[in-house]
């Protein structure tokens, strides 16, 4: 079980809300004046978050058509639902309408 304290919780809240507030609400943060005498507690509280459960993927039984051809993908059921290399799914779609590229920018 890993633990986690109120105030690496709270600096994560903290993150999470900077990236959506709205640009006017960061300039007015910023004109603010607030003394240099004060500063802020937080005490040291821990909390116990339970591990997931470990995630069984088996492989599918189902068998992919495109355009009435069948595609030997692989594939795998987890929870239910099915899941599928998008690698090995745009190259069965080269050429068709539905067709994408996967690529990653190393920048």
């Amino acid at each position: 079980m890993k633990k986690f304290t109120a105030r690496s919780v709270a600096g994560l809240l903290i993150a999470a809300f900077l990236l959506f507030i709205p640009n006017s609400f960061l300039a007015y943060a910023e004109s603010v004046d607030v003394p240099d005498d004060i500063t802020a507690v937080a005490p040291e509280i821990t909390a116990e978050i339970p591990a997931p459960e470990p995630v069984l993927g088996v492989p599918t039984p189902q068998t992919i058509y495109i355009d009435g051809v069948e595609y030997p993908l692989r594939g795998f059921n987890i929870g239910g639902s099915n899941y599928f290399m998008l690698r090995e799914l745009s190259s069965a779609l080269d050429g068709k309408q539905s067709q994408f590229d996967i690529f990653w920018n190393e920048e």
